[in-house]
């Protein structure tokens, strides 16, 4: 079965009394994730980097030989294409969990824990550790502050 949703244009123009501009920000980013890995409009190298690290992330899979694997690439060649746009794995992989972990917290519902897991982390108290860092306060705090 097939499902359509039919508008009139004039809707379209129209304010949704209830927008986030946090949700669309969150949406816009991940409508240009999904851009990224169907191959339309790549921005950069490091944008398509980027997208490929958050799908590993999500799967579990956050070893340099996984990436290589993901964009279908030698070790050797990841490894050239990195140094050549003066990019860094595990600093990438930081920043992906980073941006990640900052919408899982403001924008959904999931527990600390199930977020945890979600980024690739073994338990609580390393997730904790790396909002510290990142944010200066707990994930609890970072979530309560979005509020």
């Amino acid at each position: 079965p097939a499902y359509r949703l039919v508008l009139a244009a004039a809707d379209l123009d129209r304010p949704m009394p209830a927008a986030s501009e946090r949700l669309y920000d969150l949406m816009t980013k991940l409508a240009a994730i999904e851009q990224t890995a169907r191959g339309e409009n790549p921005t950069s190298y490091e944008d398509h980097l980027r997208t490929h690290l958050a799908d590993l992330i999500r799967s579990g899979h956050t070893r340099l030989e996984d990436l290589a694997a993901a964009l279908g690439q030698s070790l050797a060649a990841l490894r050239a294409d990195l140094k050549a746009n003066h990019l860094d794995f595990k600093t990438q992989l930081n920043d992906v969990r980073k941006t990640m972990a900052l919408a899982y917290l403001r924008e959904t519902d999931l527990s600390i824990t199930e977020i945890t897991f979600s980024l690739g982390y073994a338990d609580c108290s390393i997730f904790t550790r790396a909002c510290r860092k990142w944010f200066g306060r707990p994930p609890r705090d970072v979530r309560r502050a979005a509020t």
